[in-house]
Formats: C-alpha cells, structure tokens, sequence
C-alpha cells in the first residue's frame, strides 16, 4: 500500500514502542472498516445505478438527484480513507493490505544487527512477529526473546 520510505527518512520502533501504538491503530482500523463497508455498498449501489465508480465517472456531475448524492458520498468517504491512511503513514507505520488491516513498522532492535519489520495485523492484541523487508507476511516469524544483559 504505501511506498517503502528511503533509510534516512524511516522512523525505528522498538517493540514496545510499535505496541503503545495498538490502541490508536485499532480505533483508526476500527473507522476504516466502517468507512469501507460504506464504499462496498455505495459502489453496488453506484453499479446499479449503471455508474459504476471509477476516477472518471467520480468526477462526473451527470445522472439522477440519486446518482449525484451517491457519487459525491463515496468521494467523501474516499477522502476520509486517504487522510487516515495519511495519518498512519506519518507515524512511520506502512499499511501493507487495508482489508486484513496488516501494518509493518521498521526496527532495528527487535533482532539485533538486522533491519526487519515488525508485524501486525488488525486484531491481535501485540506484536508478536517480525520478518524481513523482503518477505513479507509468508515470512512471518516469532520475535526472538532476547535475555537481558
């Protein structure tokens, strides 16, 4: 979903830290579901109505009283998805599938001397997985319990 920033511009999570954030990223994965279901209905409705949305047919301003409320509902709730995902990407954390609600964040202390993601899916209470950059959710592994010093 969004693009895998340059190193110097990535923001590091510690384990607790990406974990904090999990209250915040449920209620905001919590609004985009919501906000999806809406899009789902807006758009068979919309199909229905023979104007299927699309980024043309969005910007039209022809059809039924019906079709014009519909088509300018489903802008806003498209605008409302954009600024939330804006607002999760600012917090350094990438969105890598909006439906299962899987977010990575970068870390460099989860498993010492190794760049990986931390994982987690809308849902699960902790971070509980990482893997690396290149392979994605199928890569998923336990983060390793480090002893303390």
């Amino acid at each position: 979903m969004t693009e895998r920033p340059e190193p110097s511009e990535r923001r590091y999570f510690t384990l607790d830290e990406a974990n904090a954030l999990l209250p915040w990223l449920e209620e905001c994965f919590g609004k985009l579901m919501q906000l999806r279901g809406q899009l789902r209905s807006l758009y068979s409705t919309l199909d229905s109505l023979g104007h299927r949305p699309d980024a043309q047919s969005l910007e039209g301003s022809g059809g039924s009283d019906e079709v014009r409320a519909a088509r300018a509902k489903f802008r806003g709730l498209m605008e409302i998805v954009h600024e939330e995902l804006a607002t999760i990407a600012d917090a350094g954390i990438e969105v890598k599938d909006l439906d299962s609600g899987l977010c990575d964040f970068w870390s460099i202390t989860a498993v010492p001397g190794r760049e990986v993601y931390l994982c987690w899916r809308y849902g699960e209470k902790r971070i509980e997985f990482y893997h690396d950059p290149q392979a994605g959710f199928a890569g998923r592994k336990p983060i390793p319990v480090i002893p303390p010093a």
